[in-house]
């Protein structure tokens, strides 16, 4: 099955570059696409796509969406070639320019219309870059909602909200590997080596058709491993979207040699109660690390059927309560992301065992109210709010 993940605009080529400096995937076709020309020379000729946008009969300003939507028509012939018997396609991009914002969605429109299954990452300008961007990634974004079949929206602006004291570089850092890194999440599911892992047909009907959807990671030590990872799964402060009211679930989990079986259903079954969808569909992959000492570490892709948009309660919160029973100062950011490319590369690659210490960790599910999560940290616990996938 081929897969091409394309890479658009500077963000956008950024992203892959960054893969692919430390990753190799067979069957897969990394590209970069840009409107500059002198941008794509550093990268191997095979692996570009220029997007011709030399207007010589049109008067329009440089700055003019007309220019990138130009270049993809321009380009139709060269784009089909690139796209040409692949199954899925995987784009992203930073939204709020030109390029990635306007050409990223007639480009995922040319691959649907080709029977491709259309994945978009893309990520949402910070508040501070002004309204003009502001402006720009919204019409995109609604365009692309119309063709894509699966979009992940990495909000910055809620990163900041979350986040404050990260600093800029560090933030825009930050961005670039998580939308990585979701990427690589999408590649670890299609090419899964699990020892249970997920069918090809049950991932396309995870994907296809399904609209604006959300990503999560989380991991958890000791004896609350599964309640603290599962928990954590829920709390993505950086996704645009919440995973409420979700339909479909591509659940992995990885856990140390001692993993029972017993465990897996406990983490499906938090899964299934917490968001009590009739149609839920839950498909999950299973697989030991043996450096993982009494460690679980999960990731999920959550979609929806299109049609719940119109359900008032369809952005509604997850229902989890977290109790913090003592006053203590969240770490500051700048220092949490001091080494955050290796640290989060090697979190997701599930090769940290020992840097969250959860020993005094007192978590307790209400009998009375299966509702919610009830999570209580008592005063000895170390551990702060920032889910390890951000440090």
């Amino acid at each position: 099955m081929k897969i091409i993940v394309m890479g658009i605009g500077k963000a956008g080529n950024t992203i892959v570059e960054n893969i692919l400096e430390k990753e190799k995937y067979n069957n897969v076709d990394f590209i970069y696409a840009d409107t500059n020309k002198k941008l794509l020379e550093k990268f191997d000729k095979n692996s570009t796509l220029f997007l011709n946008s030399e207007i010589s009969d049109l008067k329009v300003s440089i700055n003019d969406p007309l220019i990138s939507k130009y270049a993809v028509t321009n380009s139709i012939d060269n784009i089909k070639e690139k796209l040409i018997n692949s199954k899925i396609l995987i784009l992203t991009s930073g939204f709020g320019g030109l390029t990635g914002t306007y050409a990223l969605p007639l480009i995922a429109k040319i691959a649907k219309d080709m029977g491709i299954i259309t994945v978009a990452i893309i990520s949402t300008p910070f508040s501070y870059e002004g309204t003009s961007k502001e402006k720009n990634a919204q019409e995109g974004l609604k365009e692309l909602k119309e063709v894509v079949d699966t979009l992940i929206v990495v909000s910055n602006n809620k990163l900041i909200n979350n986040y404050p004291d990260i600093a800029a570089l560090d933030a825009i850092k930050l961005t670039n590997n998580y939308s990585k890194n979701c990427i690589k999440t999408f590649l670890n599911f299609i090419f899964d080596k699990s020892i249970i892992n997920i069918s090809t047909n049950d991932l396309i009907s995870l994907l296809k058709n399904k609209g604006e959807s959300y990503i999560g990671f989380g991991n958890g030590l000791g004896k609350n491993k599964i309640i603290r990872a599962v928990n954590k799964t829920f709390e993505s402060k950086i996704i645009d979207k919440t995973i409420t009211n979700s339909t479909h679930i591509a659940l992995n989990i990885i856990g140390d040699p001692t993993v029972t079986m017993k465990e897996i259903n406990e983490i499906i079954e938090l899964f299934k109660s917490n968001l009590k969808q009739d149609n839920l569909k839950i498909f999950f992959s299973f697989d030991v690390n043996k450096e993982f000492v009494n460690e679980i570490q999960l990731s999920v892709i959550a979609t929806f059927e299109k049609e719940n948009k119109n359900d008032p309660t369809f952005e509604q919160k997850p229902n989890i309560k977290i109790i913090d029973n003592k006053n203590k100062s969240i770490q500051n950011s700048q220092e949490i992301l001091i080494n955050i490319g290796n640290t989060l590369e090697n979190e997701l690659s599930g090769y940290l065992t020992g840097e969250l210490e959860l020993n005094n960790l007192n978590i307790d599910i209400d009998d009375k109210d299966q509702e919610d999560f009830i999570i209580s940290i008592d005063e000895s616990e170390e551990d702060d709010d920032i889910p390890f996938f951000l440090k």
